[in-house]
């Protein structure tokens, strides 16, 4: 009997959503060193790791500040190092570096692989200080799953100033964040980073936030969740503003005046020590929660995807 091979598709991340209801594998992190770079490479080991904790704990706060919990990404800090076959200059897109780092993974969904690239302080003919490109696949006789898909990200490890919205960015995209235009309440939007940076100075996380919708499109998938080596928030998310011991369309509005008025209740939900769009945000939420928690219990079907499927 003869095997058809899956047909592989290959896409640039541009715009992608879906929902992902099963575990998720923890980001693998590599170091790739081409032929050319003869400098000690335990240093930039351990600049890599805390970069990735740096933007580990950069998602933790930006999903507990919109109520969700500090839920971040899990990834493997046993960092692997390769020792390219190549020149730095070699190393320039995705296929170049998929060869020495990346194999396509048909058993694990949603596979995450970031390469951080030494001797390079930019990619892609210096237009890019990183990207992420994903490798999906779909198996005969089946429809498509957009699940079905790892994901391959390069970070320039020469461009340390702006190296941590970079690397956030990047892995933003492989949890299927598109790119916005829309501002983010008292941050730079990390979806639509500035084209410019002071030059000498290094770009920080502090500044950046990502839009509630991207943070609720986050809480729904699946693909962040509390990590036990992350110190617990001490935050308490009260939204019930008017102490009627229920959130409603009550509490809503007392928050909206107050973005326009001055009013006696507190209205600061996430304590951040301003009434803005952010509470606002969160009070509804709340709210919906507490509508849906009240309402009678729906049948629900039970929805298995193909992903599921091929591994039973």
């Amino acid at each position: 009997m003869k095997f058809m091979r899956p047909t592989i598709i290959l896409s640039w991340l541009l715009f992608s959503f879906s929902f992902v209801v099963y575990a998720q594998p923890p980001i693998e992190v590599i170091y790739l060193k081409p032929s050319d770079i003869f400098y000690s490479s335990r240093e930039d080991i351990d600049f890599v790791h805390d970069i990735m904790i740096e933007v580990q704990a950069f998602f933790a706060s930006e999903m507990d500040r919109y109520g969700f919990g500090p839920k971040t990404f899990d990834f493997d800090s046993d960092i692997k190092i390769v020792r390219g076959k190549q020149k730095a200059e070699y190393y320039d897109s995705a296929e170049a570096i998929q060869d020495e780092t990346f194999q396509l993974d048909y058993d694990t969904q949603n596979k995450i692989v970031v390469v951080f690239l030494a001797g390079k302080k930019n990619l892609r003919n210096k237009t890019a200080s990183g990207f992420m490109k994903f490798f999906c696949w779909q198996w005969p006789g089946a429809a498509s799953h957009p699940d079905d898909c790892n994901y391959l990200g390069v970070i320039a490890l020469d461009n340390p100033l702006y190296i941590l919205p970079t690397t956030a960015h990047e892995i933003a995209h492989a949890f299927k964040i598109s790119h916005s235009s829309n501002t983010v309440p008292n941050r730079v939007n990390l979806m639509n980073p500035p084209h410019t940076i002071q030059q000498g100075v290094k770009e920080t996380l502090d500044k950046y936030g990502i839009r509630y919708t991207d943070a609720a499109f986050l809480n729904e998938s699946g693909r962040l969740t509390i990590q036990q080596n992350l110190q617990a928030s001490n935050q308490v998310i009260d939204a019930d503003v008017n102490n009627d011991n229920r959130i409603d369309l009550a509490d809503v509005e007392l928050v909206r005046q107050a973005m326009q008025n001055s009013i006696l209740y507190d209205t600061d939900i996430n304590n951040d020590g301003i009434t803005n769009e952010i509470d606002l945000l969160i009070v509804k939420a709340k709210a919906h929660e507490a509508i849906t928690q009240a309402a009678p219990a729906l049948i629900r079907r039970t929805i298995t995807s193909w992903g599921q499927l091929k591994r039973r």
